[in-house]
Formats: structure tokens, sequence, C-alpha cells
């Protein structure tokens, strides 16, 4: 009976082995190699059974599943069977008492256990090593994952320079379309397919936030910060009109000042509208971004203060 225990053991084992030596082979094909393959009808496809999720970790990319892990309870099994063979009891003990309760086991350091360990052992090493080469792949993306300390910083930063701020939109909106056109879905290597999905729509997802934040500040600079300054600027214009000259002196400065808003304060009001709506148009240019119309509100209000300048000026 033991060694019917023992034969039943070693073809299950032997089966393990053999699953695994279909994964066998004497190159094994990078990812790279992979994703660029052009398939026709004809084309095999890598021969696989288990799904790795490519995620993000912090500012890395990396398998959701360890590879070690993954590894360790593949080559588990082996155990797993053997053990099946343990404190199996003795027919014979239901007829009469014997001293040994138990048949005979297959051991962990039989030569069985042991050869197909190392052999499973073998073709996991090669195969995960390869896939391993799948993170690369994403090398140049990883940029991504430090954008927002940077970008925060840059946000809390003036003054403000509307070229930095478009070329910032631009960088993310190539780098979005890159992804979606030319990284893949998934990559089917030996033994193992990696799914991609998940990681590009996190990469995604991630670029577009930073987009976001940028056009938030740009929007608070617009509707709060450059409209308001532009009305300050023509409130304290209008004061200054309504001053009243009661000596001689007071008389020549404030002719002076008036020389001054003609012949700079009065442009630099203008200049500041005109830049105030090239702001505006990056906003209205990015289809991410709904201008609510209440908050133009702020920005009617500085282009009718703006016009006011010319009729003070002319009074």
């Amino acid at each position: 009976m033991a060694n019917q225990v023992r034969e039943l053991i070693a073809k299950s084992v032997n089966s393990y082995v053999e699953f695994f030596r279909r994964f066998k082979k004497k190159e094994y094909p990078t990812p790279y190699e992979i994703i660029e393959r052009e398939y026709d009808p004809d084309s095999p496809f890598e021969d696989n059974f288990l799904i790795l999720k490519l995620a993000i970790d912090g500012q890395r990319i990396t398998f959701s599943d360890q590879l070690n892990v993954v590894k360790r309870d593949l080559e588990k099994i082996v155990e797993l069977i053997v053990n099946q063979s343990s404190n199996l009891p003795r027919p014979e003990n239901t007829i009469a008492r014997s001293d040994k309760m138990h048949l005979w086991e297959v051991l962990i350091e039989d030569d069985l256990v042991r050869n197909a360990q190392n052999e499973i052992h073998e073709i996991l090493e090669k195969n995960i090593d390869t896939v391993e080469e799948a993170l690369k792949v994403y090398d140049k993306y990883l940029f991504i994952l430090k954008e927002k300390a940077r970008i925060e910083q840059l946000l809390n930063e003036g003054p403000y320079k509307r070229e930095v701020f478009t070329k910032e939109i631009l960088r993310y909106e190539e780098t979005i379309r890159d992804i979606r056109m030319n990284m893949p879905y998934e990559i089917r290597m030996n033994m193992f397919l990696i799914d991609c999905v998940d990681l590009n729509n996190k990469l995604v997802s991630e670029l577009e936030e930073l987009i976001d934040k940028i056009l938030t500040k740009v929007s608070d600079f617009v509707f709060t910060e450059s409209s308001a300054s532009i009305i300050a600027s023509v409130k304290a214009i209008n004061e200054s009109f309504a001053a009243k000259a009661d000596t001689s002196k007071k008389l020549v400065s404030m002719e002076k000042e008036l020389e001054e808003i003609k012949v700079i304060r009065k442009q630099k009001i203008v200049d500041d509208y005109n830049d105030l709506v090239e702001w505006l148009m990056l906003l209205y240019n990015n289809p991410r971004y709904r201008v609510q119309d209440d908050s133009t509100r702020s920005v009617n209000s500085a282009y009718l203060q703006t016009c006011k300048i010319s009729q003070m000026i002319e009074m």
C-alpha cells in the first residue's frame, strides 16, 4: 500500500514538473521584443497561465503581487502534494492493532521531491528575471510620480508666467497621448501575462490631476487676484481725482500725478487687462476646464473699470 501511495505522489509531482517544462526555453523573449512583435493570424502567442498587474507604489512602478512571493507559492505546491502522504492510516489497523499506525510517507528530503523543486525553481527564476524587465518599459514615465511636489512648489511661487504654465500643460497632454497610443494594454510574456491597463489609466489620471491643478491656479489668478488688482488700481486713480487741492503745492503734486496716470499708470492697467484676457483664453481653450458664467463677473468688472480710465482722464 505504501508503494501505491508513493507512486501516486510521484505521478502528481512529475505532472507538476511537466507542466512547468512548457515554460522552459533556450532563450526568453524580453518585454521589448514582445511589444515590438507584429503578429499575423499564424503567429503564436507566448504561453502563460498567471496574470500580473503593474501598479504604482510611491515614486516607483512595481508589480501588485511581489514576484518573490509568487515564486515561493508556486514552488510550495510540491510540498503540498508530498504532504498528502502524511498520516495515512494503515489498512490492516482496521483488522488488528499494529505498532505502525500509518503508512510510510514520502519525505521532503526524498530525491524525487528535491529534483522536482530544483527544476521548477530554475524555470521560475529564468522566467521571473525576464518578467522583471517589464518595469523598465515605463522608465520614461517615472517623472510623473515626482511631478506633484514640483508643480505644487511652482504654483506657490510668483510671479506667474503664462508661457511656463502653457508649456507644462502641453507636456502633460503630449504624455497622455503617448501613453494612450503607444503603451500596451498587456504584455504576453512566457509564463506570465502582464496587465498594464490599470497602470496606464493611473498614469493618465495623475497627469490629468496635474493639469487640473494648473488650471485651478490660473482660474484663481484670473478671477480673483488679477481682476481684483485691476479694479483696485482704477479705484486708487479715482480717489486721486476726487481729492481737492487746497494749496498750490498740492495742486502741482496733483498735476504731476495726473501726468503719471496718463503716461504710465493708464497703460499699465490696459496692459494688465490685456494680459488678463490672455490668461482667460488659456482657460477657455482647454477642454478640461469649464468656465462658469458667474465666475466671469470679476473680469467684466475689471473691463468696465479699465474703460473708465480714459473717461476720468478726459474730465
